[in-house]
């Protein structure tokens, strides 16, 4: 039996003079009679060593305390008065709960009387994977900080919690506020409760604030411990200077995406494209005996409209070779650590290595790669991936990017070696847009004739925009309570779905036809001839060797139906129409006048065949005069119009129609071939274009049968189409 003990100074505890250990007087007959000293890792009753507490934890409420709000009560442990003392605990100081060799946490430690000397009190609120560690009547240690711990100036948490990345900003507020003042390591996960969620976060990585301190071996020295109770791990105080950042966590089931087994037959369309793709992609990753003599590597840039089939084309691409594929996705790239960007980077580039021959899949390069200039994390994002591309030199690894914006990636990108291979998919042509529909429609019996015809009218269309216009043909054809889905399903889907690059400047053209206009038929056939005869019989201007007309100028006295003429050119056209006046191109800002004429002809071209409708042109394309003050503006946008319409860059199937009552006042150099190349008058209404009118306004009104129509076509000589209408109101 070890020697007896004494009593320690301090009331109802017990001093184990052989051991050195201390513990309540309840105990001393059990320890007297047991192993001295007690077993440090499973011991059966609470006792006191080097100033550490080795007891079982209980959870209880405890009186609250001052100043301390009900969710900061997870934060605290409750030991006796006498207990601190002997631990050389101050009251509020921060102290180390370790279950064992790994689990730890950090809690403040306050004083109470409500429980027994060595007992290790916490509140019974403590949530998250803390609550599954922290069990009450767990076997505990308490023991101080092994040094000061260091002010933070950096820590990075991790969440596989399901959070939106709009609040995340939120969620890092809340952490804030709830943990400044307190002392974290790397490693310890903590506990939030956001919106009634408990959320639980690992602190990933904690940087000191850098101070100035004194490093001196004297000062080392007097750092040395050699207490086996202190854990080795750094600690850290969060302080109000502290920048937190968090990172979103994808759990290992679901980062595989499931994406569907495309293959080239799935595509409409652009058949002589990905042909030359496949032929390409093909001998860069299949070993051939003249494989030395190119490099090894290859990137691809895949350009175009949005909508137009992009990324179903790459991903086909993609399974048709039979290799590893790794996706990278731009836009879920960034990460707000400093340095994790590259990171993801590198280890997706480095998978491709390791698994090469393979394909990378880069969606949305200009988000990721814009021009120089931007944030410093761009530019660093640039520069590294230049590095990782130029890595590949060795590899079989093919890089198939995909963009929208060309004009916005970095040039140094696009150099070869890099992405050397630029290839454009443009909007799908008549027989582009038949094959796509066919896939589309595959399931449902629709006659190739009826496809046809849609794919002739949908002109500018992207397969995105194709695709909505099934999808609401069968949504029409199931609330009919159809089986399938035939023309008139399609008719009435046409009529409410439009190009997705016309939906900014769509214009909603009023139902009117060449048959709602009286007379005027020699003006109608001018009209079909510039531009409906070049759509429908193209090879007989191949055959003549002559150049269909760029556009018409309409001119005459108001109120002759200038304008009318135009929407029923649009109704019967079935082209995309673009109307603007001229005075809606005029801003105040430089600049801006002639970016919106550059707007306007740009989407015409992505649209065409279409029809730019430019009304009152007297007020945008005036004569030129001498230097004026009022007229600089007026003559930029002249200048910008004239280079559109026959600039370097071809108009293609654009057509300009013009109006205006005024053609004395426009510029000479609109009207001249290549541009405004047909003038056509429309002169006040004649006698038999007077009673067409009148027939087809009267017939929609009661009158009187002594009314004669061919009378008061008489009485109207001189008037306006206009006017005429207004008699008959």
């Amino acid at each position: 039996m070890p020697p007896k003990g004494r009593r320690s100074g301090i009331s109802n505890w017990y001093n184990c003079e052989a051991c050195g250990v201390v513990l309540s007087q309840k105990d001393a007959q059990q320890h007297n009679n047991g192993v001295c000293p007690p077993n440090e890792t499973e011991w059966d009753y609470a006792f006191i060593k080097d100033h550490v507490l080795f007891s079982y934890l209980e959870h209880s409420e405890v009186n609250d305390i001052p100043g301390v709000k009900t969710q900061e009560r997870q934060f605290f442990i409750y030991l006796s008065q006498s207990a601190m003392q002997l631990c050389r605990f101050e009251i509020g100081e921060q102290v180390i709960l370790a279950l064992n060799n790994t689990d730890s946490v950090i809690r403040t430690v306050w004083p109470t009387s409500e429980r027994s000397l060595t007992s290790v009190t916490t509140s019974p609120m403590v949530s998250g994977n803390n609550k599954k560690v922290l069990k009450e009547g767990c076997r505990i240690k308490v023991q101080k900080l092994p040094d000061k711990p260091l002010p933070a100036s950096f820590i990075h948490l991790t969440t596989s919690a399901e959070i939106g990345l709009d609040s995340v900003d939120h969620l890092i507020t809340t952490t804030k506020q709830l943990y400044t003042g307190k002392v974290l390591k790397r490693g310890l996960e903590l506990n939030v409760s956001f919106y009634g969620m408990a959320v639980d976060l690992i602190v990933k990585d904690i940087v000191p604030i850098k101070c100035a301190t004194d490093n001196s071996l004297e000062n080392q020295l007097e750092k040395l411990n050699i207490n086996k109770y202190y854990l080795t791990n750094q600690y850290f105080i969060m302080v109000d200077a502290s920048k937190w950042t968090i990172t979103l966590k994808v759990k290992h089931n679901e980062k595989k995406v499931n994406i569907k087994n495309i293959s080239l037959s799935d595509i409409g369309g652009y058949k002589e494209l990905t042909q030359e793709l496949v032929r390409t992609i093909s001998t860069v990753l299949k070993k051939t005996s003249n494989s030395h003599y190119f490099s090894s590597s290859l990137g691809i840039l895949l350009y175009g409209p949005n909508g137009v089939g992009k990324t179903f084309i790459s991903e086909a691409l993609a399974n048709e070779m039979n290799v590893p594929v790794v996706r990278i996705n731009s836009g879920e790239l960034f990460s707000k650590f400093y340095g994790e960007t590259e990171l993801r980077l590198r280890n997706l580039f480095t998978e491709a290595k390791d698994k090469s021959p393979s394909i990378i899949l880069l969606d949305n390069i200009d988000t990721l790669c814009p021009k120089r200039g931007g944030t410093e994390q761009e530019r660093r994002v640039i520069s590294y991936l230049l590095t990782l591309l130029d890595s590949l030199k060795d590899y079989r690894v093919v890089v198939l990017a995909t963009t929208s914006q060309i004009n916005l990636i970095d040039t140094s990108l696009r150099r070869p070696g890099r992405l050397d291979c630029e290839t454009e998919l443009p909007i799908p042509s008549v027989n582009d847009r038949f094959d796509i529909l066919k896939v589309l429609l595959a399931k449902w019996t629709v006659e190739d004739a009826e496809i046809m015809q849609v794919a002739s009218i949908t002109h500018g269309y992207v397969a995105a925009d194709l695709q909505c216009l099934i999808t609401q043909a069968v949504m029409w054809a199931v609330s009919l309570n159809k089986t399938g889905v035939d023309s008139s399903d399609l008719s009435w889907a046409l009529g409410r779905t439009k190009p997705s690059a016309m939906r900014e400047v769509m214009v909603q053209v009023p139902n009117v036809k060449w048959t709602d206009i009286g007379g005027m038929d020699d003006l109608k056939l001018k009209l079909q001839q510039t531009i409906e005869w070049p759509l429908r019989h193209p090879e007989a201007f191949i055959r003549l060797g002559i150049s269909p007309p760029r556009g018409v100028l309409m001119y005459g006295p108001p109120g002759c139906s200038k304008t009318m003429i135009a929407k029923a050119l649009a109704t019967e056209s079935k082209l995309n129409f673009l109307s603007i006046k001229g005075s809606e191109l005029f801003s105040k800002w430089v600049g801006e006048s002639e970016k919106a004429v550059q707007s306007l002809f740009k989407k015409a071209r992505a649209v065409a065949p279409s029809i730019v409708f430019l009304d009152e042109l007297d007020a945008l394309g005036g004569e030129r005069s001498g230097p004026s003050e009022g007229s600089n503006v007026q003559e930029r946008v002249l200048a910008q119009l004239l280079t559109e319409m026959d600039g370097v860059e071809p108009l293609g199937n654009v057509n300009i129609v013009a109006a205006t009552n005024r053609p004395d006042r426009i510029d000479k150099a609109l009207l001249r071939p290549g541009r405004l190349d047909r003038m056509v008058y429309v002169p006040l209404p004649d006698l038999a274009t007077r009673i067409c009118i009148l027939q087809l306004q009267l017939v929609k009104m009661p009158v009187a049968r002594d009314i004669v129509i061919d009378d008061l076509a008489l009485k109207t000589e001189g008037y306006s189409g206009a006017e005429v209408v207004a008699v008959c109101h």
